[in-house]
Order: C-alpha cells, then structure tokens, then sequence
C-alpha cells in the first residue's frame, strides 16, 4: 500500500493502532449499538456521510474517530476540522474490524 497523503498539521494528530489490546480503543471494543446507548451515553456514526454531517453540524461532541487507513487521505478535509482534543485512531481494517467485534465495511467510526 501507497503513503498516504495529508496535510502536515493533520499527520501530527494521527494515533496509529496495531495493537487490538490498546485501552484507548475501549470505546470501540467489541461494539453493539445498545451498549452504546445504554451503557456509554453516546453513539456510533458509521459513514462518511454522517461523519460530515456531525463534524459540519456540531451538534454532538465528538469523543473520537476511528478509521481504516484507506479512508484516510479522503477524509482529511473533515479531520482537520475537529477539535484538536479529539483523538484520531488509524488501524488497517483488519485490526478495525478485530477491535469491533465486526466487518465495518465503510471503515469509519
């Protein structure tokens, strides 16, 4: 797989994961959207699409992201515009998938 390009500022906030064990990912482990709901007072925006959206909006803080590395160069535009403060994790989607507990075929959350 190619580098990925993106901007300077945006590469600095970029927290690469390998390790399906990282307990900064515990937001993400093992995934079912009533968890979620229930347990964690938030919820799960799985889309490029909603992504946009929620970031555009500002409606609901944003708490992190995860995406597979292969969306990353297409959504650099809108993780630049976060909050300095959100955490940005990048997996391969393999690992993604691991820590979920599921395929996540658009690769964002």
């Amino acid at each position: 797989m190619g580098k990925v390009e993106v901007p300077a500022a945006l590469a600095q906030r970029i927290i690469r994961v390998s390790d399906l064990g990282d307990e900064r990912l515990a937001d993400y482990r093992q995934l079912r959207e009533v968890d979620v709901a229930l347990r964690r007072k938030a919820f799960i925006a799985e889309s490029e699409v909603v992504l946009r959206v929620l970031v555009a909006t500002r409606r609901y803080p944003i708490r992190s992201v995860f995406i597979a590395s292969t969306r990353l160069e297409k959504l650099a535009d809108v993780l630049s515009t976060l909050d300095e403060l959100v955490p940005i994790y990048v997996a391969e989607q393999g690992v993604l998938d691991q820590v979920v507990g599921f395929h996540i075929h658009r690769g964002i959350l």
